[in-house]
């Protein structure tokens, strides 16, 4: 271990690391709550007819679009 290191210094390579981590697993979150929210979409709209189901569809992909972007 690196002397500056165990008097606490702080190793920006380290907190970079960490942080990339941490955006890494709020993006797989964010992407899990859309493919749910996705496939509760495509089951609520099975039902209707066809041309609303393509609507609500549409507009659904268009909500998750702008769900993800950062």
């Amino acid at each position: 271990m690196c002397g500056c290191a165990a008097m606490g210094a702080p190793n920006p390579a380290w907190e970079l690391m960490v942080r990339e981590a941490m955006i890494r697993r709020e993006i797989e979150q964010r992407e899990k709550e859309a493919k749910k929210m996705a496939m509760e979409a495509e089951g609520a709209v099975t039902g209707l007819d066809s041309s609303v189901s393509k609507k609500l569809a549409k507009r659904a992909k268009a909500a998750l679009a702008k769900f993800l972007s950062p």
